[in-house]
C-alpha cells in the first residue's frame, strides 16, 4: 500500500507517527461515527503543547505556565468523574451525579456547583455528556472523515476540518472508532483506555453534602424567587 506522508510536523516530534493512505478501497467509518464509551469506562486525554515541545528542542530552558497535562475521566451511567492534573502538580476533581455538577479548585477546599453555559455566560465549566463522552470531537462526522491514516504503526481514521478559524483533527481507531489522537490549534490531545470499574461511582461524603445544600437552595429560590 502507498503512503503519502502526512506527519503533523511538531507532533511527530513527540513519537507521534501519522501518515495518510491512499486506497479508496478501505471501509467507511459506520455511524455513529464517533462512539460513546461503555456504560462502566475509564479513560485518560494527555495534553501536549507546541510551545513547550518547540522550547524543549531548542535547548533553551524556561519557565512553563501552569497548565493542565492530564484528565482522567471515569463513569459509571450517568455518573461521571474527571480527575485533572496541572503542571504544577496540583489536582482539582469534578463530579456529575443527580443532574449536578460540583467542582474543586486547586489549593482550596471549596466544592463549587458549575451551572451550564448560557447566551450571556457562553464561557463555562460545564461538562455535556448529552450528546457524546469526548468533548470537543462533536465536529467529527461522514463529512470531516479524510480517509485510513496509519497512526503509530496501526491504521485508523483521520478526521480534519476548521472550527473557529483553527484546524482540529481527530484520529479514531478503526475497531472501536474511540478517539486516538486530536488536535486544535498548538495543542493535541493523546487518549488512552483504562480498567473500566467494577461497582457504581459514589461521590465522596463532601460531595454529598454540598449537593444536599445546593438542591436545598434551589428548592427555596423555586418559593421565594428573587426579585428581577
Amino acid at each position: 500500500m502507498k503512503f503519502i506522508n502526512l506527519f503533523f510536523g511538531l507532533w511527530a516530534s513527540i513519537g507521534l507517527s501519522i501518515a495518510l493512505a491512499q486506497d479508496n478501497t478501505q471501509p467507511l467509518p459506520k455511524n455513529p461515527v464517533l462512539r460513546r464509551m461503555p456504560a462502566f469506562a475509564s479513560w485518560s486525554v494527555t495534553f501536549k503543547y507546541k510551545d513547550e515541545v518547540v522550547a524543549q528542542e531548542s535547548g533553551k530552558p524556561r519557565a512553563l505556565p501552569d497548565r493542565v497535562l492530564s484528565v482522567t475521566f471515569t463513569k459509571t451511567n450517568k455518573t461521571y468523574w474527571e480527575q485533572t492534573g496541572m503542571r504544577s502538580g496540583k489536582k482539582y476533581e469534578k463530579w456529575i451525579f443527580d443532574g449536578v455538577q460540583l467542582e474543586t479548585e486547586p489549593d482550596s477546599p471549596s466544592i463549587i456547583p458549575i451551572p451550564p453555559p448560557t447566551k450571556d455566560m457562553p464561557e463555562s465549566e460545564y461538562s455535556d455528556y448529552s450528546h457524546g463522552d469526548f468533548q470537543g470531537l462533536q465536529w467529527v462526522s461522514l463529512d470531516t472523515y479524510k480517509g485510513i491514516a496509519s497512526y503509530e504503526g496501526k491504521r485508523a481514521f483521520l478526521f480534519e476540518a476548521e472550527k473557529e478559524g483553527q484546524k482540529v483533527t481527530a484520529i479514531l481507531s478503526m475497531d472501536m472508532q474511540l478517539p486516538l489522537y486530536s488536535s486544535v490549534g498548538d495543542v493535541a490531545c493523546v487518549y488512552a483506555y483504562n480498567v473500566a470499574p467494577s461497582t457504581p461511582l459514589t461521590p465522596p461524603a463532601r460531595f454529598l453534602a454540598v449537593l444536599a445544600t445546593h438542591k436545598k437552595g434551589l428548592e427555596a429560590l423555586k418559593y421565594h424567587p428573587s426579585r428581577p
